[in-house]
């Protein structure tokens, strides 16, 4: 597919395939393989609402996309909820889970240039903005499962099937995993002054 990075950590592998498509997309697939004697749980069923029966409209394509002065970080997780913004409750990714000695993959697929995104952006009509290009990491969210925390899983349908959500889950109890990608990604950037 192309370039391949590995990170590992908590018995854990997390490898990121990543390449520039010949649309102009960007397409990552990473594997998570739980090596480890416990169950896991993914942060990756990232979604924009939730919708009658219930049913949580995820999308395989929805990521964080963040900004930051060092470069760009593309992820699924909890996302902290910014000082500024008053929210009732943090806004908590469905779960995907990963028992010992199983793996999860998945593909992402992104059009470029990549525009800023959190459950806690406010998204009007977009201002003038600049194409830039930055290094990009990819994290994934996910925690370590104990005998406890297994019974607060509360079984959800989402569009990508069954799935997991933990409500309430502190953000501090979050584990993140990344790879930094060998590619500089194009992004829309508010104009410098």
């Amino acid at each position: 597919m192309g370039s391949s990075q590995t990170a590992q950590k908590d018995d854990c592998k997390f490898v990121v395939e990543s390449r520039l498509d010949p649309q102009g997309g960007l397409v990552l697939h990473y594997t998570f393989q739980n090596n480890s004697g416990h169950q896991i749980y993914l942060f990756n069923r990232l979604y924009k609402e939730i919708e009658e029966g219930p049913l949580f409209d995820t999308d395989p394509n929805l990521v964080n996309i963040e900004l930051f002065p060092k470069g760009l970080l593309i992820s699924k997780k909890i996302i902290a909820v910014p000082p500024d913004v008053d929210v009732e409750k943090p806004l908590l990714p469905c779960t995907s889970l990963v028992r010992p000695g199983d793996s999860l993959s998945e593909t992402i697929q992104l059009s470029l240039p990549l525009t800023t995104w959190t459950p806690y952006l406010v998204h009007s009509d977009p201002p003038p903005s600049q194409v830039i290009r930055r290094k990009a990491r990819f994290e994934i969210g996910y925690f370590v499962s104990s005998d406890a925390s297994q019974s607060l899983a509360q079984p959800v349908r989402t569009k990508q099937g069954d799935a997991f959500y933990f409500d309430p889950f502190p953000v501090a109890g979050q584990k993140t995993v990344d790879v930094e990608l060998p590619l500089e990604i194009p992004i829309h950037s508010l104009p410098q002054n």
